[in-house]
């Protein structure tokens, strides 16, 4: 009951606390009282998140069938094991024994089955024809519709999913990252869950109280208590962290930066899975030529847009596999800052200042053609940052003769421009990666997301060969090739994931990687 106490005189400041503590990061001492951003979440239910943060806290309370390792490899959670056959199309999962939902009751294998199929069955609904229909909600977990084909239980523990013939994969394991519930409680708030932590109050916009889970299914946790305290903003977060309101903070706003180097705190960095890219038109002339993309790419200095524009919360992306892990590959000079390159290209598609305007032109038959380019970027509430790397790449595109227009829309407005490849010739945004190291959807001949309309019956026939691939070896095989290929063809530029960091006062893992939605991750074996 302390920490309820200590929550009082926060929520109703009455003692002035001042900042500048010189202490260096502490232990816990049995409790830990978070900060973190939360206007939307008015109840709470784990299937169907409403804000990224609020994932981490769900990550302690409810478990998935698997887990992603430090290696980025799957790793058993729920399920001790799992054995694939029939080509991929079939993986039997052998659940943990003596597993029990908070609440006592037994976990069994129709407790995944049927949170599998309420996924699926919301992830599945028709739209409507009608024109006044309103937007079905597929949920958050319904790309699982594109691997799941159906599951079944064959006895308690014995778990057996169908995977579509389309991604009978080892990628397929990725999928299986998501909250299993009892089956009686797919519809209640806070339902029972199987993790370290159960949550035992909630106030929207206020704050979340959680304790450790005595009917846990593994040793304790030392961390026996967690306060979550809700803001309105990143500033009253970050304000909140500086007058020891909360013992540590998520976050994504650049501004945290500043508690990088401090030694009264530990600073955990983690990549978001943000990816910015710029995308680039097909459908413009220019564009259709190899040269002028490769040339593009050697004029972005990515490190100094990182160091400068992002204060070093971001992490350079070669190609769309998440880098340092074991599915990237190193492509040896593809990726480098080459001003002097650029240029040997550029004129080799014969562009040239012959009238020296600053601005390169080429003789196509009577005509003179100026290079131009419409570089297209929206805003973000509160947050100028993509603008500033915009304005950045055009300058670096301007200084060897392009003449660069940036428009800054809404999100709304450029989602739409992107689905015409001839309203843009750039455009800077970010792609939401999911676990799945599949990026077939950005890459495929006629996919939708493949906004530059890049086409590669090379491409498209390594992403068939990909969702074939039941083995580690050969999953890992065929993304390596993609990658090359990726890097030949320069399809668009792959830049940088966006990174948050997690500042904190007292020690609460010892995890070699914590990862947006999992924030937490390793509080339920620290100090142990």
């Amino acid at each position: 009951m302390l920490l309820m106490r200590r929550l009082a005189l926060i929520l109703l400041s009455i003692s002035l606390i001042t900042a500048g503590s010189s202490a260096l990061a502490t232990e816990p001492e049995g409790e830990l009282i978070l900060g973190i951003v939360s206007t939307k979440t008015m109840n709470l239910r784990p299937l169907e998140p409403m804000e990224r943060d609020l994932q981490s806290i769900y990550g302690i309370v409810y478990d998935s069938l698997i887990e992603i390792n430090d290696d980025y490899r799957p790793s058993p959670r729920l399920a001790k094991s799992w054995v694939e056959s029939n080509g991929g199309r079939t993986w039997t999962f052998t659940l943990q024994e003596n597993v029990t939902f908070s609440d006592g009751t037994p976990l069994t294998a129709n407790d995944v089955v049927a949170t599998t199929n309420y996924i699926l069955e919301k992830a599945n609904q028709e739209q409507s024809a009608e024109e006044d229909a309103p937007q079905v909600e597929r949920g958050y977990y319904q790309n699982l519709r594109y691997f799941v084909e159906k599951v079944s239980a064959t006895d308690d523990h014995t778990v057996v999913f169908t995977a579509n013939r389309s991604r009978s994969y080892y990628g397929f394991l990725y999928a299986l990252i998501y909250p299993i519930l009892p089956a009686a409680h797919l519809e209640s708030e806070n339902p029972p869950g199987t993790g370290a932590y159960v949550i035992r109050q909630f106030e929207p916009q206020d704050y979340m109280w959680l304790q450790a889970n005595g009917n846990w299914w593994q040793t304790a946790p030392s961390i026996q208590e967690i306060m979550v305290i809700f803001h309105a903003n990143n500033k009253d977060l970050i304000n909140s962290y500086e007058y020891s309101r909360v013992d540590a903070l998520f976050t994504r706003n650049i501004a945290a930066a500043q508690y990088k180097t401090g030694i009264s705190s530990v600073s955990l960095d983690y990549r978001a899975r943000q990816l910015e890219v710029l995308f680039m038109s097909h459908r413009e002339q220019a564009l259709q030529s190899l040269n002028m993309r490769k040339a593009i790419r050697a004029l972005i200095d990515v490190d100094r847009i990182i160091a400068r524009t992002y204060l070093g919360m971001a992490d350079r992306a070669n190609t769309i596999i998440l880098p340092g892990t074991w599915l990237e590959k190193d492509v040896p000079g593809a990726f480098e800052y080459n001003p002097e390159l650029a240029v040997q290209l550029i004129e080799a598609d014969g562009w040239f200042d012959s009238d020296g305007d600053g601005v390169r032109e080429r003789i196509e038959g009577e005509n003179v053609r100026k290079l131009h380019l419409r570089l297209l970027v929206y805003e973000e509430p509160d947050n100028d940052v993509r603008v500033a790397a915009a304005t950045e790449i055009a300058t670096a595109l301007e200084a060897v003769g392009f003449s660069i227009t940036i428009t800054v829309d809404t999100y709304q407005n450029v989602g739409e421009k992107l689905k015409n490849p001839r309203s843009f010739d750039l455009v800077l945004c970010s792609v939401n990666m999911d676990p799945v190291q599949d990026p077939g959807f950005l890459l495929t001949s006629g996919n939708t997301m493949n906004y530059g309309r890049y086409s590669s019956s090379t491409m498209d026939g390594l992403v068939k060969d990909l969702r074939a691939s039941p083995s580690s070896d050969a999953y890992q095989e065929n993304l390596r090739k993609i990658q090359e290929v990726f890097a030949e063809d320069c399809p668009f530029i792959s830049l940088y994931y966006r990174k948050g960091v997690v500042v904190s006062r007292k020690m609460y893992t010892l995890a070699r990687q914590v990862r947006e939605l999992e924030l937490l991750r390793g509080i339920d074996v620290y100090g142990r």
